[in-house]
């Protein structure tokens, strides 16, 4: 009796462990592109323009702020967005894109053929102008 109770108090442990586990995961999202020949990807973080578009070895996490000069958008010269209210981490190896986001927030779409006609979508469909100026004091006194 008492090696049935130790394997039953075993599976449930083992049950309650891989439950825990598959709940951290249950809400990452993952987007994998392979990166064909003439495919460019730029990322939305300011202080990242010398490395873009990016190469094979690029990495970024947008959780880090990188100084407030982060936008959660990433296009491609073929017309690609992905967008996300929530940060995501970006990585571009062996000519393959891998964006994950520890939350379902990723959209990934298509949504012309150049890179003009992707930020003319992202910014239509997620920041689009509101018409109004900034407050003046943003210029004045930065």
């Amino acid at each position: 009796m008492k090696a049935h109770n130790k394997l039953l108090s075993l599976l449930l442990l083992q049950s309650l462990l891989c439950l825990t586990i598959a709940g951290a995961f249950a809400g990452q999202k993952e987007v994998i592109i392979p990166v064909k020949e003439g495919m460019a990807w730029w990322s939305g973080i300011s202080n990242h323009g010398e490395l873009l578009p990016m190469r094979n070895g690029y990495h970024a996490n947008l959780g880090s702020n990188y100084g407030n000069q982060v936008q959660p958008l990433l296009l491609s010269n073929m017309g690609h967005v992905i967008w996300s209210e929530q940060p995501f981490e970006i990585t571009m190896k062996n000519d393959t894109l891998t964006v994950i986001s520890p939350t379902p927030s990723l959209i990934y779409t298509k949504s012309g053929t150049t890179l003009k006609e992707g930020f003319k979508y992202a910014s239509e469909n997620y920041f689009p102008p509101a018409g109004k100026l900034p407050d003046e004091l943003l210029f004045s006194a930065p």
